[in-house]
């Protein structure tokens, strides 16, 4: 693992995770002008010893009620009235019980890591951390598409970052399952331009071409990702991540970020998942060439604000989605109900936005010192009547980026003035 035997990057920060460990529930990540790139999960992890994580480890692979709530929920039960799940003392853990600082999954490089709400086995590609308590995450699985969609974000890219460079990637919308399945749809159903449904021949001709037009991006004018999005969510998530109705081959623990990326050559099942999303589309009253903005909004005073980005389903860099409760004090408006079972689409019709890049940053060092760009999207002011209460919101529609200072001179400049607050 990188970096030992060196000082991480946090040993600057008095009181950092070395000593206090005590985050709950993100990852940390940080960069030095120097150069460095650094990942650590440095939350408070209970310290199992190796015969409780074996029998834990039993348990869980069985149908118990253990089993149920890992496998689905990602939450870890276990026995308090068992001695044998006592948490270790470690004198070098900052306090009784958890797993010490050395022995947390951490990793420091010179080119990136990162991390996309994944395990941190993939924090790079190249350098995949292995041998770390299974309570930390997991090792040696299928990883969702934004993780895949973030190592080919960071692998496309020559040279060193800057500010733009990171903005560009971020905001371009791509997504790995868009560019690995467009064009075999697009094949399939060009060749095969009509599918029966029900004895009802449904006509893929407009929805192929839209898919033949599209760049498989997500932003705000993209014409055909709502037909994509609609028809790859009629596929199970096992078979975005493995093998099975999308792809011939399997998840590849030895290349986590490139497989699957073979389309099965059978894709009859593909024309009628698509023709169903025609049908769909048509129901709705969304045709099948409008730009994801005008279906993709939150709405702020009565105002539809059009949002770029893509959900989890097919996994961009910008994540978006609906439904979280409302962060300000103005009532929330409706989401609507979903379509059906499958699909993020909405009886609006739309997609709803109500969470995902809440807070966006991006820093770049230069000689004079930081430079960071970002948004605030869902804002600061929740009084409708305030003119910033959809400020960050438009801002964040439009890619205006919003500067950040960082010194006293840079925000007296700006005419910033300080607010001290007592209470």
């Amino acid at each position: 693992m990188a970096g030992h035997g060196r000082r991480h990057l946090d040993g600057r920060v008095p009181g950092g995770p070395r000593r206090n460990q005590g985050i709950p529930w993100v990852n940390t990540i940080a960069t030095s002008a120097d150069g460095r790139a650094w990942y650590a999960d440095t939350s408070a992890t209970p310290n199992l010893s190796p015969e409780a994580l074996d029998a834990w480890a039993e348990e869980i692979a069985g149908d118990g009620l253990l089993g149920l709530v890992y496998n689905d929920f990602g939450v870890v039960m276990l026995d308090g009235s068992d001695s044998l799940y006592d948490w270790v003392e470690d004198p070098a853990a900052p306090a009784p019980g958890l797993v010490p600082y050395a022995a947390l999954p951490q990793l420091e490089r010179s080119d990136y890591v990162f991390n996309a709400n994944d395990s941190y086995w993939l924090t790079h590609p190249d350098e995949l951390l292995t041998g770390y308590s299974p309570l930390h995450g997991r090792e040696g699985i299928d990883q969702s598409p934004r993780t895949r969609t973030n190592v080919m974000l960071l692998e496309d890219h020559e040279g060193t970052w800057t500010i733009d460079d990171v903005q560009s990637a971020l905001f371009s919308d791509r997504a790995q399952l868009a560019e690995l399945l467009r064009e075999p749809l697009v094949q399939a159903c060009t060749t095969t331009p009509t599918v029966d449904l029900n004895r009802t021949a449904v006509d893929l001709t407009a929805a192929c071409d839209t898919l033949a037009g599209w760049d498989g991006t997500f932003t705000l004018d993209a014409r055909g990702a709502i037909v994509f999005r609609e028809w790859l969510s009629r596929f199970d998530y096992s078979d975005r991540v493995d093998a099975g109705r999308l792809f011939s081959d399997g998840f590849d623990a030895a290349d986590p970020a490139g497989t699957p990326s073979v389309p099965v050559t059978d894709r009859a099942d593909w024309l009628v998942e698509l023709g169903s999303v025609v049908q769909l589309l048509g129901l709705v009253g969304i045709p099948v060439d409008a730009p994801l903005g005008d279906y993709q909004f939150e709405v702020r005073t009565g105002d539809r604000i059009p949002i770029h980005g893509g959900t989890n389903i097919e996994g961009t860099a910008n994540i978006v989605g609906c439904c979280a409760a409302s962060t300000v004090l103005e009532p929330a408006p409706e989401d609507g109900d979903r379509v059906n079972d499958f699909s993020e689409l909405r009886d609006l019709p739309g997609y709803a936005v109500s969470d995902g890049a809440s807070f966006v940053l991006t820093v770049e060092y230069t000689s004079d010192g930081p430079v960071g760009e970002g948004f605030l999207t869902y804002g600061n002011p929740d009084d409708a009547a305030d003119p910033a209460y959809r400020a960050g919101l438009e801002a964040f529609s439009a890619g205006e980026w919003r500067p950040f200072l960082f010194t006293e001179a840079a925000m007296a400049a700006a005419g910033l003035q300080p607010v001290e607050l007592t209470g």
